[in-house]
């Protein structure tokens, strides 16, 4: 969801969902945080490291280097998540959040995990995936 207030270690989000059955009370949420929720933030990497990376990838996907009834590797990702602090949460920002409970029908509940979502694309222009 996308926060829309931060008052202590209280964080207002508002969600939208695609089910027309989805409890339309629900769209604006109070995510508690406490000393055992993880914060995860995301800091770009630079844009030629992200390109050799892809470039290695794509090379070895092209060469076949994986063997039959195995998994290709996972692409490269343009960012590398870093534990960060409540602090790092600004209001407009679109957060993942995760928790150990069945939050379907709670207005409030505690996270687990707190996912800050990269807003800011990289800079320069990114090579195509194959």
């Amino acid at each position: 969801g996308t926060v829309t207030a931060i008052n202590d270690s209280r964080i207002t989000l508002h969600t939208v969902s695609n089910n027309p059955f989805d409890d339309p009370s629900l769209t604006n949420r109070t995510v508690l945080v406490n000393a055992s929720t993880k914060i995860i933030g995301f800091v770009q990497k630079d844009i030629k490291v992200f390109q050799n990376e892809l470039a290695a990838y794509t090379k070895a996907i092209q060469s076949g280097s994986t063997s039959r009834g195995t998994q290709p590797s996972l692409p490269p990702v343009f960012a590398t998540p870093v534990i960060t602090a409540l602090s790092s949460i600004k209001v407009g920002n679109a957060l993942t959040v995760t928790a150990t409970t069945n939050i379907k029908s709670l207005k409030e509940f505690t996270a687990s995990e707190v996912q800050i979502q990269l807003i800011t694309p990289p800079t320069g222009a990114l090579p195509a995936i194959p």
